[in-house]
């Protein structure tokens, strides 16, 4: 999918959908990244924190965006609880 939009010039991001730490296979082990990165990796990433913004920061991949989301699905919950 990634690579495909890539190659049509459709600019992608990931959202972050659950944890990321270094026992998270996707999210962890990435500090060997080769220059310039990986085809299949989006253009930009949404962390939910600050402290998920630095885990992805210290892949090292240039080019890649990290832009702190917030997390905002309690209080998507919540409010949709009032309802």
């Amino acid at each position: 999918f990634l690579l495909t939009c890539r190659k049509l010039g459709i600019y992608t991001i990931e959202l972050q959908h659950g944890g990321i730490g270094n026992d998270n296979a996707a999210y962890s082990g990435w500090g060997t990244l080769p220059k310039g990165g990986y085809r299949y990796f989006p253009d930009e990433f949404w962390a939910w924190s600050d402290a998920d913004c630095k885990l992805l920061e210290n892949w090292g991949r240039e080019g890649v965006k990290i832009v702190e989301s917030g997390y905002v699905w309690p209080a998507y919950f919540q409010k949709k609880s009032q309802i």
